[in-house]
């Protein structure tokens, strides 16, 4: 089962050869708003582990082998009279919020960014040199070469289309990266600070803790103690 938010790109695809076999894939989705119960649904405590995995749908999120109950719930809804759907979809939502293995599936750049480029092969080639090198030092000389731009005409060009400066813009996917190894890992926070290009551990929690409210440690001993595994 996946959690997408409005306006993220997403395909699946079958595996090769799966035409030639007798089974079918079947997709079911179901769409809802946000505030489909009223503005201050996801500002009530109760919700609070929900609104971890609303807030990750911007990157899009897989829950892995969900338990069968939800499977069902998923499928009867679209059968569902009166109030009865609504109530299966806050069931739904409510499993999955307890659900463990949670995956993120996205960098955070994907989603924000793909409706201002999508007919910009520069933007296209700048962001693919940005995710492939974001664990090094890449200079604004560096990517406005690329592109063949001055470093303040690329300064203009980059910001028009995703309404951040570059330097925000990489520390926002070694962010997002980290995040994804504090979640998927047991590494230790200073192994995965090197790994995304920040040598200053102290540096790296201020970076962190600005982008996510809270500290590393914390994202991570959060993300554990609210993912209770759903059986």
């Amino acid at each position: 089962m996946f959690l997408f938010a409005p306006r993220l790109i997403y395909c699946f695809k079958n595996p090769i050869g799966f035409e030639q076999s007798e089974k079918h894939a079947i997709a079911i989705c179901l769409w809802f708003t946000p505030d489909f119960l009223g503005g201050e649904f996801l500002r009530r405590s109760q919700t609070k582990k929900l609104i971890f995995h609303y807030q990750k749908s911007e990157y899009g999120v897989q829950f892995p082998k969900p338990a069968n109950e939800v499977i069902d719930l998923l499928k009867s809804t679209s059968s569902a009279k009166n109030l009865d759907g609504i109530i299966k979809l806050l069931i739904i939502l409510n499993k999955l919020s307890l659900q463990k293995n949670v995956k993120i599936l996205s960098e955070s750049m994907l989603n924000k960014y793909y409706y201002n480029h999508s007919n910009d092969d520069r933007i296209d080639k700048v962001l693919d040199h940005a995710i492939r090198n974001s664990h090094k030092k890449i200079t604004l000389k560096e990517i406005a070469d690329l592109v063949n731009l001055s470093e303040a005409g690329f300064s203009r060009f980059f910001k028009s289309r995703t309404e951040k400066n570059f330097t925000g813009f990489i520390n926002e996917i070694r962010l997002s990266n980290a995040q994804k190894l504090l979640i998927e890992t047991n590494k230790p926070i200073h192994e995965i600070s090197l790994e995304y290009g920040y040598d200053n551990l102290s540096y790296f929690n201020r970076q962190f803790k600005g982008y996510n409210n809270l500290s590393p440690k914390v994202f991570r001993e959060y993300f554990i103690n609210t993912n209770s595994a759903v059986e």
